[in-house]
């Protein structure tokens, strides 16, 4: 992989060596600033690059911990009337929470 922004920077300096000294005061401020555009593009490239390569931003992680605790609370909600004396929920509420455990738990990783 070869990048074209060090290309260009490599033809500036071949460029910067082969010219007189006369013609170098001449072209001084364009070879500056064509230098100082390719620092910007660079770093407007590395800004761009940085924020493809998050996986997700933080508010996915806000509305995912928000979600989880609505089903929680609602799961909570809805068990309760069904507890026996000892204080087990039926075994159907024990799969279907860990089930949504499991599920939660796959999806917070692997969204990470």
């Amino acid at each position: 992989y070869t990048d074209p922004y060090a290309s260009l920077l490599e033809l500036i300096n071949d460029f910067e060596q082969t010219i007189s000294n006369e013609e170098f005061t001449r072209k001084a401020n364009i070879i500056a600033q064509s230098r100082d555009l390719i620092k910007e593009l660079t770093t407007q490239r590395s800004i761009r690059l940085a924020e493809e390569a998050r996986a997700l931003p933080p508010t996915h992680f806000l509305v995912l911990n928000l979600l989880t605790s609505l089903i929680l609370s609602s799961y909570c909600l809805n068990v309760l009337p069904s507890i026996d004396r000892i204080g087990e929920p039926p075994n159907e509420s024990s799969v279907i929470f860990g089930v949504l455990t499991t599920i939660y738990v796959l999806f917070y990783n692997f969204a990470d």
